[in-house]
């Protein structure tokens, strides 16, 4: 399998909803991740002009696309 790395970014009111209520978001992802027949490997909050990046292992690149979506 390959690794891709997803890059997403908050709207400020998903960012503020954050801030109010902070929560792991990685125990809700990794099925959805698992689901798709690959496996969320890390995440990590970045500068710049997205917010999460993570790193996924999927079976192809229309798994990969999916989960992106």
């Amino acid at each position: 399998m390959a690794y891709y790395l997803i890059q997403a970014a908050y709207t400020s009111e998903a960012a503020a909803k954050l801030v109010r209520r902070p929560q792991d978001r990685l125990g809700s992802l990794r099925p959805m991740f698992k689901k798709m027949g690959g496996s969320l490997e890390g995440a990590w909050f970045a500068f710049g002009d997205y917010d999460v990046v993570l790193i996924a292992e999927m079976p192809n690149n229309v798994s990969s696309a999916a989960i992106a979506l």
